[in-house]
């Protein structure tokens, strides 16, 4: 599973374009879980500044399968190489989740422009790349690019 995840992320990571997401691939044989697929997925981001200058997007994807209740394991990736620890989510009856995660940036001088992504490593899913633009060295309301 680690050599899978690796994969993922490094693809993610590396690729000098903006991918596409890729839904649809099955899961992994032998992970144990059904044979569901990942049909849709979208990431929203909205950043939020604090009043000490520090900065944060929060990122809402919403994930779709083929079955109800399919269990997710995803990974948030980010411009500067870093990368969450594996999370996992549930669909519902609907074949719906909503991954909501808090991600930080950096704090640097000037307007930071970056991205962040969500890597699904079961089912395998990547969404696209969002872009945010921040000033996060100060205090002021984070801007969506």
């Amino acid at each position: 599973m680690s050599r899978i995840l690796s994969l993922v992320v490094a693809a993610a990571i590396s690729s000098a374009t903006v991918p596409t997401a890729q839904a649809g691939f099955d899961l992994i044989p032998g992970n144990g879980a059904s044979n569901s697929k990942v049909v849709f997925v979208n990431t929203e981001l909205t950043p939020v500044a604090t009043g000490d200058g520090t900065c944060k997007v929060v990122a809402k994807t919403v994930v779709r399968t083929s079955k109800p209740n399919t269990w997710l394991k995803y990974v948030v990736v980010d411009s500067y190489g870093h990368k969450s620890a594996v999370k996992t989510a549930k669909t519902e009856g609907n074949k719906i989740a909503i991954l909501t995660d808090h991600w930080e940036i950096p704090n640097a001088p000037g307007l930071d422009v970056g991205w962040v992504q969500i890597a699904g490593t079961a089912p395998i899913f990547i969404s696209d790349r969002e872009v945010y633009k921040m000033n996060c060295m100060t205090p002021i309301e984070g801007i969506k690019g």
